[in-house]
């Protein structure tokens, strides 16, 4: 078993001697090269311990006994006569509470994991920049920070494999991208790491990214559930006119009431009719959409007039809801795959897709460690189908809105950087998707990607969509559609790839929001997967 041990700057080399005598304990310093250059510009190099003040000890399960009495109450490692040693050298275990000597022995544990870690930066030339600035700090830190940026795996490098959490910080005024990485009770901070590739494994639960997020997502959520009820067609004004009475501080109750008695005073019969639809929808509303109402109701609750602006920024007039969101809106049967949602100028497929071989790569068998349980790569994707206007071929496309109306507003010059500066960073898909000639524009609100099946029995695969929905497809079917499967393929792994690439910041929101809405974990689904 692996301990850290924390000493006084400037004695670790004695703490390791001190150690080493004991025949049941093996102490292990890390070291790094240090060069530096005198004024004549000769250089010398000297070993300074990897972290100031940290070395680790390991002994046997059967030998903790012995380890127990060279320490005190307080896990101080002290002579036989009972001093301390003059390194001061102690158990780390970031307590300042009065606890137990195994309790501080268990947080002092570092998993043979970890100890690769260390290793790797003892070893690794690749990393001896990243080694300029290595920090321990402990697991309370660590949890905050992870609780407010997402959590990567590293995909090359000298850390590959390895999952932490990526976070900018300053020193000495300039910017520098640290990784996190949690080794047992407390976590290793190493500097420089944004030359090397990784990939994102979970989003942040908590912090003001999160809650711009998690905002994307609730408002697709609850379009998803207008759409399936009352509001095909118009779901976006519905819900912006629904958010707006909730900002004024009212209670649902009074909402729902309020929009009954504007119906009844109402002339026009498609106002009237849909404000109290409105309220019939608040009245049917069950305890997850009324959850995600107050959810968003807090985010935009204020007194003045410019409430109305923002939800016409963040709440959008879209028929055909991001590529791939979490839930599917309109329900799908027990043991369906998809279910069909007519709109006033299409059809969409809402289709039931299991991602995981998409997440998790089979190059790197990405992300490292992970133990997916069923559903945790479950997603639903929204695929608009209709005639081409001569009713020869069926039109299938997906909706990247404001992705795709970002890249269309860009020149020729400007999107070939684009693609160039995707594939430095390490996307493989979607230039390729961007170079396929299968992009499409119509409106901010509606623009992706396109496939045109021709000289197909149209009436038929109509037919087959409509009698198979909300049922296990059978092979007939699933030849037929085999071109739509063809043509989603390349568009999920390029909407995956955006989401797990991070690299190119502003195109990443932009498919957090317009493309991916990904599935937020459980504290569990965080506890499964991580690297012990």
């Amino acid at each position: 078993m692996w301990y850290v041990i924390k000493t006084d700057f400037g004695k670790e080399h004695n703490a390791k001697e001190e150690l080493s005598k004991v025949p049941q304990i093996s102490a292990r310093l890390p070291l790094r090269r240090v060069t530096t250059s005198n004024k004549g510009n000769k250089q010398s190099v000297r070993f300074k311990p990897l972290i100031d003040g940290i070395l680790f000890i390991h002994v046997l399960k059967k030998d903790i006994g012995i380890l127990k009495t060279m320490m005190n109450g307080s896990g101080f490692f002290i002579h036989k006569g009972g001093t301390q040693y003059e390194s001061n050298a102690h158990l780390l275990s970031y307590s300042s509470e009065t606890i137990t000597l195994d309790d501080r022995l268990s947080m002092a544990k570092v998993s043979e994991q970890s100890m690769r870690l260390f290793s790797i930066l003892n070893s690794q030339k690749e990393a001896e920049k990243s080694l300029e600035d290595v920090e321990i700090i402990d697991s309370k830190t660590y949890k905050e920070i992870e609780s407010e940026y997402d959590t990567v795996c590293m995909v090359n490098g000298p850390f590959f494999k390895f999952q932490g959490v990526i976070k900018q910080v300053k020193r000495n005024g300039k910017k520098d991208h640290r990784l996190f990485i949690r080794t047992g009770s407390c976590a290793v901070s190493i500097s420089n790491i944004r030359k090397f590739n990784y990939l994102i494994v979970r989003e942040a639960p908590n912090g003001k990214n999160a809650k711009k997020v998690n905002t994307w997502r609730f408002i697709d959520y609850l379009i998803g559930k207008l759409q399936a009820t009352y509001f095909t067609n118009d779901a976006g004004p519905v819900l912006r006119n629904i958010l707006l009475n909730l900002s004024k501080g009212k209670a649902m109750d009074d909402v729902k009431r309020m929009l009954l008695v504007s119906s009844l005073a109402e002339k026009d019969n498609d106002r009237r009719n849909s404000l109290a639809l409105q309220s019939a929808f608040i009245e049917n509303a069950d305890s997850t959409t009324e959850s995600v109402l107050e959810a968003l109701n807090s985010y935009f609750i204020n007194s003045d007039e410019s409430v109305s602006m923002g939800l016409k920024d963040l709440v959008p007039n879209v028929q055909l809801r991001p590529f791939l969101t979490p839930t599917p809106g309109k329900e799908i049967g027990k043991d369906g795959i998809y279910t069909l949602l007519e709109h006033k100028d299409f059809t969409e497929i809402i289709l039931n897709l299991d991602l995981t071989k998409v997440f998790i790569d089979k190059k790197y068998k990405f992300p490292y460690g992970l133990k997916p349980k069923k559903g945790d790569f479950t997603y639903y994707a929204h695929i608009g189908v209709k005639k081409d206007e001569e009713c020869k071929s069926l039109i299938f496309f997906v909706n990247w809105s404001g992705f795709m109306d970002e890249y269309h507003k860009m020149e020729k010059e400007g999107k070939n950087r684009l693609k160039s500066d995707m594939i430095k960073r390490g996307h493989v898909y979607m230039p390729e998707l961007l170079n396929s000639n299968t992009d499409f524009y119509v409106s901010p609100e509606l623009a992706g990607f396109k496939k045109e099946l021709k000289d197909i029995n149209i009436e038929k695969i109509v037919r087959m969509l409509h009698a198979y929905q909300d049922a296990p497809l059978n092979y007939n079917f699933l030849r037929n559609f085999k071109p739509v499967i063809d043509f989603l393929k390349p568009t999920i792994h390029a909407a995956v790839e955006m989401w797990q690439i991070s690299r190119l910041t502003d195109w990443h929101d932009l498919a957090q929001r317009y493309v991916l809405l990904h599935k937020l974990p459980t504290e569990e689904d965080k506890q499964s997967s991580d690297v012990e």
